[in-house]
């Protein structure tokens, strides 16, 4: 019944308490009968926040307008939820076009002098490190051209014996990540 105890609204006593005055007044309780007259004539669903607004009583309206005065003046939103959502998928469609423009083209050199290590389809393998928390890790890095495409533990290092762990293998991805 609106937040507050029984014996707060009616004293214990099936009387109202006046809390601006402390004095008690005359309250009808509502009663089954009362409730079902008041819902005879209605159609369709109604939900009450109360069972005071369902007794509609004076009090009950008094404080309903002093919260939510009648001459307060209604937000009225030039932007309807339609005109909004028309607006958010023009600029979500622009934004996507501007992520698919053509980059111009580059012209592609070969080597003006070739690296006397290279040969084109054969793969290179170089002994690296990788820091980590309880000390190195030593590594076998597999590169084509150049450029390493597997990273495997050293199988010739007794720390791992060519064996390696998730975070090893997920170190290639740091080299070729773009903002790095």
């Amino acid at each position: 019944m609106s937040g507050q105890p029984m014996d707060e609204m009616t004293n214990g006593t099936g009387r109202g308490v006046d809390h601006e005055n402390g004095n008690a007044s005359e309250v009808a309780p509502m009663t089954l009968e009362a409730v079902r007259q008041e819902l005879k004539g209605v159609k369709g669903k109604k939900y009450w926040r109360s069972v005071d607004e369902l007794a509609n009583t004076a009090e009950f309206q008094a404080a309903v307008e002093k919260e939510f005065p009648s001459a307060a003046q209604e937000w009225v939103d030039p932007v309807s939820r339609r005109g909004f959502m028309k607006l958010m998928g023009a600029s979500m469609a622009l934004a996507g076009l501007a992520g698919c423009t053509k980059q111009p083209d580059e012209p592609i050199y070969p080597y003006v002098k070739a690296p006397e290590d290279l040969i084109l389809g054969k793969p290179m393998y170089f002994a690296s490190a990788l820091p980590f928390i309880t000390g190195a890790v030593p590594l076998l890095v597999k590169s084509d051209q150049f450029r390493p495409i597997k990273i495997d533990g050293n199988p010739e290092h007794p720390y791992n014996n060519g064996a390696s762990d998730p975070f090893t293998q997920g170190t290639l991805l740091d080299l070729y990540d773009p903002d790095r």
